[in-house]
């Protein structure tokens, strides 16, 4: 979707610099990060949830930290901005590379970020 290409964008243009600052003081930038992200919109997100808004709010960018604690969300900002690689791909590049492992019955689940399974064929 164009939201989530423009959030992408973002965060690729923000590890262009935080990928090269020293762990000390990421941490406490992704600290803070996470905390407006927190307040701003997880929050307001769980609220809805919990008012029985969860269908409406699950496919909303950072829906899933509505069911984990605080230190989750922070934890993963800080691997996001921190990562010095990152590579991403696309739905069909996914499948492919299971099904080149050997794997059948290959799913591919839509969210942000892939999850993909698949079965190992009999020996």
């Amino acid at each position: 979707s164009p939201l989530r290409r423009a959030l992408l964008r973002l965060v690729a243009a923000a590890r262009a610099v935080t990928t090269r600052l020293p762990l000390p003081v990421l941490r406490p930038l992704t600290l803070l990060l996470a905390a407006f992200l927190w307040l701003w919109w997880v929050g307001p997100l769980k609220l809805a949830a919990l008012a029985g808004g969860r269908p409406r709010v699950r496919d909303l960018p950072l829906a899933q930290y509505v069911d984990y604690p605080f230190r989750v969300l922070w934890n993963d900002q800080f691997d996001r901005f921190s990562a010095p690689l990152e590579k991403r791909y696309a739905r069909q590049e996914v499948e492919a590379l299971l099904r080149s492992a050997g794997l059948v019955d290959v799913t591919v689940l839509p969210g942000y970020g892939w999850r993909a399974v698949g079965t190992r064929p009999p020996a």
